[in-house]
């Protein structure tokens, strides 16, 4: 899927940085984030997940130019 990324490439990426979550922890992660439980991370999920959670600032990374 263009734009998605499922459970095994967030995987994939771990393992690429030599980190080695548990499937625990990938669980908790798509538990959270995921919004419609499909276990495939849109982009919304992935922003949600990596923006900060203070909304002042989040609102500046998001309308920040390129």
């Amino acid at each position: 899927m263009v734009g998605c990324v499922t459970r095994f490439q967030f995987e994939e990426v771990f393992t690429l940085l030599k980190l080695y979550p548990t499937t625990a922890e990938i669980n908790l992660v798509f538990k959270k984030y995921n919004k419609d439980k499909s276990m495939i991370f849109s982009f919304d999920d992935f922003v949600e997940m990596i923006c900060p959670r203070d909304e002042n600032y989040k609102n500046m990374l998001l309308t920040r130019k390129s």
